[in-house]
C-alpha cells in the first residue's frame, strides 16, 4: 500500500500543474474520481487507526493518501473523508482541540476553492449531476421494479438524456453519480433494497472508535454525487469494510462469553468451597 501510495503521489506530483484547472492525479485509474472513491475511505480509516495506535507508519500513510486526495481535487472525496474525520473527532474523541478545528478549516478552504473552480458557467459539475440524476429518475420510472441491468446506465443514457434534457452538458455516462440511484438503476429493487438492509446493519452496529465505520460514513456522503461501489476494487474495498465491521462484533460476542464463562467458573469453585 505505500509503496503504491508513493508511486501515484510522484507520479501525480511530476504531473501536476497549477495553472491548468483540469489536471488532476489520477493514479492508475482512468479518472481522478475513481482515485478519490478508493483513497477517500481509506484515509478515514487510516486516520481513526492512527489516532488510536499513535504509530508514526499510520500518520506518514495518513499524510500520504491526504496528500493524494487533496490532488485528484474530487470534492467528494474530500468532503466524505472530512465528515469522517470530523465525525470520529467529535463522537468518537468527544472532544475538539486545535488538531481538530484544523482538521475541519483546511478542507473547508480546499473544497470551497475546488467549489468556486468548478461552478463556472463554463463547465458547470452541479448542472451535470442534476441532469444525471434526471436520467437516472427517468430509467428508474420505467423500470422500477428491474432496472436497466449492469452497463444498462451507460448505454441508454445518451438516448435518455436527448429525450429528458434540452441541452444536455454530458453526452456520456458511466454511473447515476449517486449510491442510492445507482443500485436501483443496476438492481432495481431488489438491488436498493439490499443497499439499504446493509446501510442499516452498518448503522445498528455503528461504534464511534471504528476505523471501519467511519470508512463507511465517507463511503456515503461521497456517494451522495458519486458511485463509490460498481468498480472490482471499489465493491472488493466496500466488502473489506462490512467483514471487518463483523468481525470486530464476532470478537466482541466471543469476549463477552469468554468473560461469562470465567465468572461462572469462579461462581461454581465458590460453592464448591462453601460444601
Amino acid at each position: 500500500t505505500l509503496a503504491m501510495a508513493a508511486g501515484w503521489l510522484i507520479r501525480g506530483a511530476l504531473s501536476f500543474n497549477p495553472a491548468a484547472a483540469l489536471v488532476r492525479l489520477t493514479g492508475d485509474f482512468e479518472s481522478a474520481n475513481y482515485l478519490s472513491m478508493l483513497i477517500g475511505p481509506l484515509l478515514a480509516w487510516l486516520y481513526v487507526a492512527a489516532r488510536q495506535s499513535k504509530s508514526s507508519i499510520l500518520w506518514m500513510l495518513v499524510f500520504l493518501v491526504a496528500t493524494e486526495l487533496v490532488l485528484t481535487q474530487s470534492i467528494g472525496g474530500l468532503l466524505g473523508a472530512t465528515v469522517a474525520v470530523v465525525g470520529f473527532e467529535i463522537f468518537g474523541r468527544r472532544k475538539l482541540g486545535l488538531p481538530s478545528l484544523l482538521l475541519i478549516v483546511l478542507p473547508v478552504i480546499i473544497i470551497g476553492g475546488l467549489m468556486w473552480q468548478r461552478l463556472t458557467p463554463e463547465r458547470n459539475s452541479f448542472d451535470s449531476r442534476t441532469q444525471i440524476w434526471r436520467v437516472a429518475g427517468e430509467m428508474i420510472i420505467e423500470q422500477p421494479l428491474t432496472g436497466v441491468g449492469l452497463r444498462g446506465f451507460e448505454y441508454y443514457f445518451p438516448t435518455v438524456i436527448a429525450d429528458v434534457v434540452e441541452h444536455p452538458i454530458e453526452r456520456t455516462a458511466a454511473q447515476p453519480h449517486n449510491l442510492l440511484l445507482s443500485f436501483w438503476v443496476n438492481g432495481g429493487l431488489l438491488g436498493i433494497i439490499g443497499l439499504i438492509i446493509i446501510l442499516a446493519w452498518v448503522y445498528r452496529r455503528r461504534q464511534p472508535n471504528r476505523a471501519a465505520f467511519w470508512a463507511f460514513v465517507a463511503i456515503f456522503v461521497h456517494g451522495l454525487v458519486d458511485t463509490p461501489y460498481w468498480r472490482l476494487d471499489l465493491a472488493l474495498m466496500f466488502w473489506l469494510y462490512v467483514s471487518q465491521m463483523a468481525t470486530e462484533q464476532i470478537d466482541e460476542v466471543g469476549a463477552a462469553g469468554d468473560k461469562h464463562r470465567h465468572f461462572s467458573t469462579t461462581f461454581f469453585h465458590a460453592l464448591q468451597r462453601s460444601k
